[in-house]
């Protein structure tokens, strides 16, 4: 049987198709909830020949589009509070603004971000496996070379990815607008920070957030001992209960670790429902952890969720793109001692991936730090 790079890109295709969907939609919850209830959009998830956007719940299809085949993600925030409203008595001069509202908006911007996962195999394995008996056994010989290879090597790519969508973090040069790509994400962790906890991240997507306050997140390290209660606090009573202010269904998806997510669980049970295994109307494939109901919000674990965490997520703000031609995609296959003089005999490909996570309204995020499981 001989090799055809188009039968074994096809083949490596249903491979890692079903891979990303349950990495993403069954495990990962913050992009369950970005996912939605479409039965289409996780579909595109791994198809190059379209691209995929999650989440943006306010943003149009026209600017979505755009987006797509843009070079930055750019959206404009609002820079300080606007002058306080005031009482006016009959007769009395009516109040002016200290600025013009023009002048109180910046633009702040992501750039791509590209993850490539090298595969090869020796050109010995693949003779082998040509030379195994009928058509059909040779077939099967050379779908195993090259499912041995793709589950290790793609693996690998699919752990880093998750990890960094959490803890991702670019300095200041490095969120620098006019290069093509950045070396990494502005992470979960990133994004909910204040820049005064860490100030490593007091620069997100270009913008100070120590000029621009508006772009801070909440950061707290108050709450010691997680419980259920404390967790409603977070949302709705403490200082951090302003963002439901803003903005009535802030707060409403709860991440944090699986340790802390057990003892809440714990705490929760025969008092608070507990989704089984999947939350209802939310992400195609089926969110496949369980999660805690908490009055409008779920509680969920992640594994990626750094140690001692819990973020308090309005997900209606947050956006994951994945760009149309590198959705996770499957390159030539090249024979290395055919392409250059005295080249190895194997044959080498990558799956890439170039994407985006953005957070359009990091004050709208929270960020608990230093909990544990200890006794109330």
């Amino acid at each position: 049987m001989a090799w055809k790079d188009e039968a074994i890109n096809t083949y490596v295709r249903d491979l890692i198709t079903p891979v990303l969907h349950s990495s993403y939609a069954k495990t990962k919850p913050l992009l369950a909830f970005l996912a939605g209830s479409s039965t289409t959009g996780l579909d595109k998830l791994g198809d190059p020949s379209v691209g995929a956007f999650y989440g943006g719940k306010a943003i149009g299809i026209g600017e979505r589009q755009t987006l797509n085949g843009s070079k930055t993600h750019v959206w404009r925030y609002q820079k300080g509070q606007t002058d306080p409203a005031e009482n006016v008595q009959a007769g009395s001069a009516t109040p002016s603004s200290s600025m013009f509202a023009e002048d109180n908006v910046g633009t702040i911007g992501v750039n791509w971000t590209s993850f490539w996962c090298p595969i090869k195999v020796r050109e010995d394995s693949v003779l082998n496996a040509q030379n195994a008996g009928s058509e059909a056994q040779a077939r099967i010989q050379i779908a195993s070379v090259i499912e041995e290879a793709v589950a290790q090597g793609f693996q690998r790519m699919l752990e880093k990815h998750q990890a960094k969508l959490w803890t991702g973090t670019l300095t200041s040069a490095q969120q620098d607008h006019d290069t093509q790509t950045w070396v990494d994400y502005i992470g979960v962790q990133h994004w909910c920070d204040d820049g005064v906890a860490d100030s490593n991240m007091a620069t997100v997507g270009g913008v100070s957030r120590t000029t621009h306050t508006e772009l801070k997140g909440n950061v707290t390290t108050g709450l010691t001992t997680i419980l259920l209660r404390k967790c409603r606090q977070a949302r709705l009573t403490t200082a951090y209960g302003a963002i439901r202010q803003k903005y009535a269904s802030a707060g409403n998806l709860i991440i944090t670790t699986p340790t802390l997510w057990e003892k809440l669980a714990n705490e929760a049970d025969g008092k608070n429902q507990i989704n089984s295994n999947d939350i209802p109307q939310f992400a195609r494939a089926g969110f496949a952890n369980p999660a805690i109901r908490l009055d409008d919000a779920f509680i969920v674990w992640d594994h990626d969720c750094p140690s001692g965490e819990v973020y308090v997520l309005t997900p209606e703000f947050w956006v994951f793109e994945v760009q149309r031609g590198a959705n996770f995609m499957i390159e030539p296959w090249t024979r290395k001692w055919v392409t250059e003089e005295g080249g190895a005999f194997y044959r080498w490909t990558t799956i890439r991936a170039k994407t985006r996570l953005t957070c359009r309204r990091p004050d709208l995020q929270v960020k608990l730090t230093d909990v544990t499981t200890g006794s109330a």
